[in-house]
């Protein structure tokens, strides 16, 4: 296979030892991180605008509220089979948009992938806002799940790539911050509006930012991997602010990609490798954790969730309550995820969501017994306590893992199939999850969550790496070292 040592070279001082780019600590103004995280989060607020749309939308559509859809002047309303379908759509789509932005993200440069994936946004939300059948309104919701899988798995890449290392922990956070805005957003502007408004309102906003990223730069690697120096290095100064000294970083990344375009183009036949599989499969296990531990479904059908806990009259209350906590919770993690580090708040959330899903369990099986108060506080706190801990800890970490520790050159594809089975598993989970809860009664599916994140647990303890701090290309070495297989994984520097 062809080496990519025929592209235009990069300027490397050769004479710089791996020894001494490990020790290579990035700094500049932080502004200009801080600035970019904040204008590239805009687009996961319509993410977590298009995930929060399921609840105020089912509970609209649902044909045991069969009232609600024609006194909103609509005339649609669905089965429990044909609700489902609505749900899921959205995974199903972001399934194929996982994979369609690793190849855009890769060919065009991960700036117009931001761009694709929020036209992708409005051409769904108007269709879902204009549809008058099942069929239109899925295929809506499925393309709003293209822009999803294609904006959850470009932005953190856009960030990793862009931001300060000793930044990069709370900013990538920040994505997660702004689903959880969006899930407000989409929870509270619910009770006053129709699905159909919704869906307007989310094109409108879509639109609207698609033009706004203008003004955000592309990436100083992507640059650089694709042999356009001049911008990159134009690129990481602005980036670094104009008083920065940027060789040390500079030096750092184009060593690390001049030493991947001497090797061949990215194949299959890597998977064997350590550096690849490993990461990869670590990266997968995260993203199957948070799927099965009950994130989404909690997030999808909270309103049903609460009414089955026999809360109706309070289930749409407390859901943008529980759209609060996950608001409060996301946001304090931003201030300890680097220093406190991704290991130990993994663990925290999983022993957290475990506890909270054991109590929620307790409260189905003994729900005959429970009076009063207890009947309504137990429940409602339960969920928000699960939802805090998964805020902490399990709802950005895989994303972030999945941004920092893939090797570069293969970091879009590898990115892709990580994303990808994270929205397979949650197009089933959301899909088949009122047919799980009625195989296994609301207590054992409560309970089959609380071991799923007990094994979260135990997996992070054993086999996850701690990535605090250290630059991309030091994360690579932790894979690809030959020592890494005698090191513990669990240490941390």
């Amino acid at each position: 296979m062809a080496s990519r040592s025929e592209k235009k070279p990069l300027l490397v001082n050769a004479s710089q030892s791996s020894h001494q780019v490990d020790q290579v600590a990035p700094t500049g103004d932080p502004k200009p991180s801080y600035a970019v995280a904040a204008l590239v989060s805009i687009g996961n607020i319509f993410v977590g605008f298009s995930m929060g749309f399921t609840s105020p939308a089912t509970q609209q559509l649902s044909v045991k509220n069969g009232s609600e859809p024609h006194a909103h002047g609509d005339s649609l309303a669905f089965n429990e089979e044909q609700i489902g379908w609505f749900g899921s759509a959205i995974f199903l789509g972001a399934l194929i948009g996982g994979l369609l932005g690793g190849f855009l993200a890769g060919k065009i440069g991960r700036k117009p992938s931001l761009m694709a994936g929020n036209a992708l946004f409005v051409c769904g939300w108007i269709l879902v806002a204009c549809g008058k059948s099942l069929a239109a309104l899925v295929a809506g919701r499925a393309i709003t799940g293209l822009a999803v899988g294609v904006l959850v798995l470009v932005n953190p890449i856009y960030l990793a790539e862009t931001v300060l290392p000793n930044l990069r922990g709370a900013l990538t956070s920040v994505l997660q911050l702004s689903v959880a805005v969006g899930i407000v957003l989409s929870f509270s502007a619910g009770t006053a509006m129709t699905y159909r408004a919704l869906a307007i309102m989310g094109a409108c906003m879509s639109g609207a930012f698609a033009l706004v990223l203008f003004l955000v730069p592309e990436t100083p690697r992507w640059y650089f991997r694709n042999g356009k120096t001049e911008k990159g290095m134009a690129a990481l100064k602005k980036l670094r602010g104009a008083c920065a000294h940027v060789e040390a970083e500079l030096n750092q990344i184009q060593e690390r990609i001049s030493a991947e375009m001497r090797e061949p183009e990215f194949s299959f036949s890597e998977f064997r490798t350590e550096r690849i599989y490993r990461p990869l499969l670590i990266s997968i296990a995260l993203m199957l954790f948070q799927v099965w531990s009950g994130s989404f479904a909690v997030t999808a059908y909270a309103a049903i969730i609460f009414d089955n806990a026999g809360l109706s009259d309070k289930a749409t209350t407390v859901s943008i309550g529980l759209s609060l906590v996950q608001f409060t919770f996301t946001a304090g993690s931003m201030f300890i995820i680097d220093r406190n580090g991704r290991r130990p708040l993994l663990m925290a959330a999983g022993a957290g969501m475990s506890l909270a899903c054991i109590a929620m369990s307790l409260f189905y099986f003994y729900s005959d017994r429970i009076h009063g108060t207890g009947a309504i506080a137990m429940p409602i706190l339960a969920i928000y306590v699960y939802s805090a801990a998964y805020s902490l800890g399990l709802g950005a970490i895989p994303w972030l893992f999945m941004a920092e520790a893939f090797p570069g050159r293969a970091r879009a594809v590898l990115s892709s199939i990580s994303a990808s089975s994270n929205w397979l598993n949650a197009f089933l989970n959301t899909r088949y999850f009122a047919e799980m809860v009625m195989a296994m009664t609301n207590a054992g599916m409560f309970l089959f969550l609380a071991v799923v994140c007990l094994l979260l647990v135990v997996f992070t303890h054993f086999v996850v790496p701690e990535t605090k701090g250290k630059t991309l290309e030091q994360i690579e070495q932790i894979f690809d070292s030959k020592q890494a297989r005698s090191e513990r994984p669990l240490q941390s520097q």
